[in-house]
């Protein structure tokens, strides 16, 4: 059982980062503060995963090992694993 009020580790890799950036560009070209809450809520919403990650379900697909990643939806179209 994990320590209480031990830290998680939110490991967000390059490729989130990229495709991040890569749809805020795209969405720019519609409407600059709609980027401005895409990653406000971004930040907020992986920021919130240190504290207590077990507030998401799993991630359950035949790709992904059981257990293994938990899934946390932002915005209309977007997920966190």
């Amino acid at each position: 059982m994990p320590e209480k009020n031990k830290p998680y580790t939110v490991k967000i890799t390059e490729t989130a980062w990229d495709l991040l950036i890569s749809h805020a560009r795209f969405l720019a070209n519609v409407s600059v503060p709609d980027v401005n809450k895409l990653i406000d809520t971004f930040l907020e919403m992986t920021d919130s995963l240190v504290a207590m990650p077990e507030r998401k379900p799993w991630l359950e697909h035949d790709a992904i090992p059981f257990q293994k990643y938990r899934k946390l939806l932002f915005g209309k179209h977007y997920m966190v694993l």
